[in-house]
């Protein structure tokens, strides 16, 4: 039990710091935010259906790289060379981060379209926010998506929650459940369920640092739309490497 725990918190640390380097490398690449959102999704698809043997940071890492690198072939325009996705402490060759964009595209069955949240803001800002203070709601709820990125399993989560509650905490992050399920029932085809799921990601937003002291992280490109939705299903299987850095072989167990 221990050392379940032990491996538990590992990959949770791992998946925190993989998070964060996607964050980060998509400011510095100035890519979208659906890109980030889009390469964790694949992170958390992959995550759930594959199981490490060992070398958990340095395969999450890789990993991280694979996913992001995906995403900005789905949605980018321009995209970054492999040579240019630095990870500090790693040094991947180009030919094994394809191979493991091809293991992704392969444990996924090559189903890459999802949609975001980013794809529900404009509709949720129309919905909760009257006629003022569009813009100032969109950069802010975007923030706090990223930002829950990095306490939540996405693929666990629907868009379209994420996308209200973080609307809602854009607009004002001190609603009590009551109000905050008045403003939902402007969305007809939402019941109890949605509410309180929103409730409850909009309650979870509020135990985010940067909630009270956002610090702005958008650039232009960061308000877009995305496609379809992607369910989490599929088996899990077990990822090894050797030691000279190369994908050694992907198996069922």
């Amino acid at each position: 039990m221990e050392f379940c725990h032990e491996y538990e918190e590992e990959v949770k640390c791992c998946r925190l710091d993989a998070v964060r380097w996607i964050l980060e490398t998509r400011a510095l690449f100035g890519y979208h935010h659906r890109t980030a959102y889009l390469s964790v999704i694949y992170f958390d698809r992959f995550f759930a259906r594959t199981e490490y043997s060992d070398g958990i940071p340095w395969l999450v890492r890789l990993l991280a790289v694979a996913c992001l690198s995906l995403a900005a072939k789905m949605e980018e325009c321009r995209v970054r060379a492999l040579t240019e996705y630095y990870v500090e402490g790693f040094k991947f060759q180009t030919n094994v981060i394809q191979r493991m964009e091809l293991m992704v595209l392969n444990t996924l069955e090559w189903k890459m379209g999802s949609a975001t949240p980013f794809a529900y803001l404009n509709y949720f800002v129309s919905k909760f926010c009257g006629e003022s203070r569009h813009k100032e709601v969109r950069i802010r709820a975007s923030e706090f998506i990223l930002a829950v990125m990095e306490e939540i399993n996405v693929v666990e989560h629907r868009p379209s929650i994420i996308a209200a509650a973080a609307v809602l905490a854009a607009y004002n992050y001190q609603l009590t459940k009551t109000t905050l399920e008045n403003k939902i029932e402007a969305v007809p085809s939402w019941g109890s369920l949605e509410k309180e799921h929103v409730f409850s990601c909009y309650s979870l937003l509020q135990e985010i640092p940067m909630f009270k002291t956002p610090k702005t992280t958008s650039s232009p490109n960061s308000l877009s739309a995305d496609s379809s939705v992607i369910s989490r299903a599929g088996i899990k299987r077990r990822l090894t490497f050797d030691n000279s850095n190369q994908m050694h072989k992907l198996s069922k167990p």
